[in-house]
């Protein structure tokens, strides 16, 4: 590859050039006159190196620079043929796309404190991404073996020969980790670092990713055995926790100061449930009841609330609806952590004491929020029966009507009817729940049609009484239609 002065003049190629074989440069400046000033090898030279001009066009085939952020993984080649790979471009990078031909495109793209030009596939990504956004990166950890972990150019490849993070003493940076059980990490290599792909089971032991807010201070350790701490979570901390093992937990903890998070396992802390119990009312043969309830073992999990009379479960009910003022006293809880419900009281009337449970979820116990009284009303009114008649008087039968109202609503209006010659012997049994024995509702207007088929066929003389019971068992009866011929 010819070079060229500042003037503009080409060196003889038997003094100076770039061999474009083996030749790795460094472009310094690229300029708007179709030139760049570039650093190139050369045995000829003291310092080992060169400097002059070169043609961009000699790097880059048909410059068209734009700005390109990589959505995955991809192996950047030599050139555009896809032979000789010179490393990686990751997801995330912000590159500069120059060039496309061959079906790949040429990227400048970041290479550690400087940048890289390379050849990549772009419609066939190495590793998809998502990233899982329920972890917290960039995280520091340290492995969970001690021994050597492989890595990969590619998530789901090959690992790279001669290549590991040890377990022993590499403290990494994992940078993003994805759904698929990878996770892309930078680790210790010699004097410098380099980023590859590792298993996410690597540095985490579980698959827990729950929300997790620290009660209290706790000493970090590096491994579930409890030696070797790494520093500490500090009361009020948003974690994420991903793991439990050996009494301790494992947490993705934010670091003071920094704009990134550490792992480490903590003991477990007795954890029982939080919350306040705000308000009992007490109504109609019911109780209502208001508040709300965590618990920092999982805030992702809503907590069941049992309800008791004095010492009689009578109820339960979960604490998931909105309460963002409990997240505000409480930053990171969450803010469906509320509950609010009715129960029956129907066996219970009068001054009663209601308390109220939250149910624990992993260490800990369960809470009791509290007591309070109320007072059950009750119903004793009975319904009213009016405007019974009888009507339709035939061979086959007859028809009664009635209208039937009360303050709460009516359950059943029954019409127990016997022959007056037959003492009885054809009431229906059980007529005071007997279907057949009840009337059909037309709005607070009830009718029962007497059929003589279901009283053995006999005429004569019949007696229908009516019995209304309302929707609290209160009940009233009418017996003032008489005999019927």
């Amino acid at each position: 590859v010819t070079v060229y002065n500042e003037n503009g003049t080409a060196y003889s190629q038997s003094a100076r050039y770039i061999d474009g074989n083996s030749d790795l440069c460094v472009i310094q400046e690229v300029y708007t006159d179709g030139f760049c000033k570039v650093k190139y090898p050369s045995s000829a030279s003291s310092t080992g190196y060169n400097t002059a001009l070169a043609k961009l066009s000699d790097f880059i085939s048909s410059p068209s620079p734009s700005a390109y952020t990589a959505n995955a993984v991809y192996t950047a080649y030599r050139r555009s043929g896809g032979t000789a790979t010179i490393g990686s471009v990751y997801s995330g990078d912000r590159c500069l796309r120059v060039a496309s031909a061959n079906g790949r495109t040429q990227v400048i793209y970041p290479a550690g404190s400087s940048h890289k030009m390379g050849w990549i596939a772009i419609s066939t990504p190495v590793v998809p991404t998502p990233v899982d956004e329920s972890y917290r990166t960039p995280c520091k950890a340290y492995p969970i073996s001690t021994g050597h972990i492989s890595v990969y150019a590619q998530a789901g490849g090959s690992p790279e020969a001669n290549r590991y993070i040890d377990g022993n003493t590499d403290l990494c940076t994992i940078e993003e980790i994805y759904t698929n059980g990878w996770c892309r990490v930078t680790y210790p290599s010699g004097s410098t670092t380099r980023t590859a792909y590792t298993q996410t089971s690597q540095f985490i032991a579980g698959s827990l990713k729950t929300a997790y807010s620290a009660t209290a201070s706790a000493t970090a350790y590096r491994r579930s055995g409890g030696a070797e701490t790494v520093g500490s979570v500090d009361a009020g901390d948003r974690c994420v926790k991903v793991a439990e093992a050996n009494g301790r937990i494992q947490l993705m903890y934010p670091v003071t100061g920094t704009n990134y998070y550490k792992m480490g396992w903590i003991d477990t802390p007795v954890l029982n449930p939080q919350g306040a119990y705000d308000e009992a009312t007490g109504g109609l043969y019911s109780v209502k009841v208001r508040g709300w309830a965590f618990d920092r073992d999982n805030l992702n999990q809503a907590l069941t609330i049992q309800v008791y009379a004095g010492s009689t479960l009578i109820g339960t009910c979960i604490a998931d609806q909105s309460r963002p003022d409990v997240n505000n006293a409480y930053p990171g809880v969450g803010n469906n952590h509320g509950f609010s419900a009715t129960f029956n009281m129907s066996r219970y009337t009068g001054s009663q004491s209601i308390k109220v449970v939250a149910v624990n979820i992993g260490s800990g116990s369960s809470t009791t929020l509290g007591t309070k009284t109320v007072t059950v009303t009750s119903d004793t009114t009975k319904p009213v029966i009016s405007n019974a008649k009888v009507s339709n008087v035939t061979k086959d039968g007859y028809t009664v009507t009635c209208t039937v109202t009360d303050d709460h609503g009516i359950d059943r209006v029954q019409f127990p009817t016997w022959t007056v010659s037959g003492s009885q012997d054809d009431l229906f049994s059980n007529w005071q729940e007997n279907t057949a024995a009840r009337g059909s509702a037309s709005g607070n207007t009830y009718t029962y049609r007497v059929l003589t088929s279901a009283h053995n066929g006999e005429t004569g003389r019949y007696v229908t009484h009516i019995y209304a019971y309302d929707i609290y068992g209160n009940v009233s009866s009418y017996s003032g239609l008489g005999e019927v011929v």
